[in-house]
């Protein structure tokens, strides 16, 4: 695969490690957007750090065919049998299996039918979408999320590169400004007009039944004492609540104090003595977020104790059993 490591910037030719840099300077500042133009055609290039199978390379923001550096279909013949294998498809194919629809929210006839998301520009996707300003955009986001529909959701790997990752809906459409403020990622705040919340459809789920379980209704109950002893405990103490149930992003509530901000991950059961489950998002959240914390709601419905551990102190209070694997078919060889 043909892979640029060059291109114009400000009329003077520059490697890839230099648009990386001046990139990274740009990040979180109010300045306009840097502009890479491909050394032969003069598109729009944009820059890729390293990945798993490619170093750091420029890719054209829109396809070329008549550019040597836009990796024409052509030169793919060979490689199109190795990404089917791997779970790759190509961009015609992603167009096919969209219904043809346009846009990282592909609609057609007013249904959405897809979504096809650049890592570079979401780099907490699928869980999380930015959604930028544009009557478009914002419309399809409205839509995705009113029209409840679950639909197959594919990441960008590289140019002409698209891996299928599971069927996703929208949850929950944000636009207050702390929650863009929050979840912007590397774009400009004044570009966005508000965030997806999605959640995985397709994904086994764990039912757990007797050991000393509650019934569905029973744990509802409990979660919904625990919610609110926590709330109103972080209340008394000077705290805004914000609730973040709904958008599967690891924790459950936002506490807000000045400038503290905690989430808070809340676990209730009627026991005396601590036993809850951790989802692997949870998990994921607690390890790479100093601000998550576990609260623990013992005697929930009765007489509501809390307790409350950061990551660490989670892991040496607690032994992490995984109960349940999710197993999926071994590829053969041959």
């Amino acid at each position: 695969m043909i892979k640029s490591t060059s291109c114009i910037f400000d009329g003077k030719k520059i490697q890839i490690s230099d648009a990386l840099s001046l990139r990274a300077e740009r990040k979180g500042t109010s300045k306009k957007s840097l502009t890479f133009l491909c050394t032969e055609c003069g598109q729009i290039v944009d820059p890729h750090v390293d990945g798993e199978n490619s170093p750091a390379h420029f890719e054209h923001r829109e396809r070329n065919a008549d550019c040597s550096l836009s990796v024409p279909m052509k030169s793919r013949k060979k490689g199109k049998m190795e990404m089917q294998e791997e779970g790759i498809i190509s961009t015609d194919e992603l167009a096919r299996r969209t219904a043809g629809g346009i846009g990282y929210i592909r609609t057609k006839s007013g249904t959405v039918k897809g979504l096809a998301l650049r890592l570079d520009l979401n780099p907490n996707a699928p869980d999380i979408v930015v959604v930028g300003k544009g009557v478009i955009i914002e419309s399809s986001a409205r839509l995705f999320l009113e029209s409840g529909v679950s639909v197959p959701t594919f990441v960008k790997r590289a140019a002409n590169a698209w891996k299928f990752i599971g069927d996703y809906r929208a949850m929950e459409y944000k636009t207050d400004k702390a929650t863009i403020r929050a979840n912007h990622a590397d774009r400009r705040i004044e570009d966005i007009a508000g965030i997806l919340f999605l959640e995985r459809t397709d994904e086994p789920k764990v039912v757990v039944r007797g050991g000393g379980f509650a019934d569905a209704n029973t744990r509802a109950e409990i979660e919904k004492a625990a919610i609110e002893a926590v709330t109103d405990s972080y209340e008394a103490n000077g705290f805004v609540i914000d609730d973040r149930q709904r958008e599967n992003i690891g924790y459950d509530l936002e506490a807000t104090k000045g400038r503290i901000t905690l989430k808070l991950e809340v676990k209730g059961t009627d026991s005396e003595q601590p036993r809850f489950f951790l989802t692997r998002n949870e998990m994921n959240c607690s390890s790479k977020d100093t601000a998550w914390r576990l609260v623990v709601v013992t005697q929930a419905r009765k007489s509501p104790e809390i307790r409350i551990y950061t990551h660490d102190e989670m892991k040496n209070s607690f032994h992490l059993d995984e109960l349940a694997w999710e197993c999926t078919p071994i590829k053969s060889d041959s």
